[in-house]
């Protein structure tokens, strides 16, 4: 509850101090937030080197998502131009990533997505847009998923092998 209320005043203060900073002239309106989305997005900004001193500030995931969930909230804004570079993420990442655009989108802002060049992970992010921009040069690598799955029980049975499995949990099922 106390947590809750201090939210609110610290919102209160930041909207005011913003009302106030405009009005006079010290913060210039703003429309379209830039974003830029490649490489591994790291969980973590910063990782830890001697004495404590940080490294450069790189873009991470979690602050990404936090972003697009304030640009979701956010009256000024209209819309969202994105950089989608080489995305190098798992799939869950992927599909938050679109599922924050979307619901960007159905908040009524406009989306689009320019890629240099995009792989299967960069167009399922880009795919949440209402606009994609490809480079005239760039490629479009979509090649798919695949999945491949080995049975090795009929033959070591002709070996004379048998497994001994035990299941060990309730709701464990690999035996």
């Amino acid at each position: 509850m106390l947590r809750q209320a201090l939210r609110y005043v610290a919102r209160a203060y930041l909207a005011i101090a913003e009302a106030v900073l405009r009005l006079l002239g010290r913060r210039t309106p703003y429309g379209v937030l830039k974003l830029d989305i490649e490489g591994d997005l790291p969980e973590e900004a910063v990782e830890p080197r001697p004495f404590g001193w940080p490294r450069r500030q790189r873009s991470d995931y979690f602050n990404l998502l936090a972003l697009l969930r304030w640009a979701r909230e956010d009256p000024q804004l209209r819309g969202v131009l994105i950089r989608c570079g080489d995305v190098r993420v798992g799939w869950a990442k992927v599909q938050e990533l679109h599922r924050s655009l979307t619901a960007l989108r159905q908040a009524g802002k406009h989306v689009w997505v320019s890629c240099p060049h995009a792989g299967l992970q960069a167009y399922t992010v880009a795919a949440a847009a209402e606009q994609i921009a490809l480079a005239p040069a760039g490629t479009l690598d979509i090649a798919g998923l695949s999945s491949e799955v080995t049975f090795v029980a009929g033959g070591l049975k002709k070996l004379g092998i048998e497994a001994e499995l035990m299941q060990m949990g309730r709701y464990k099922s690999a035996a």
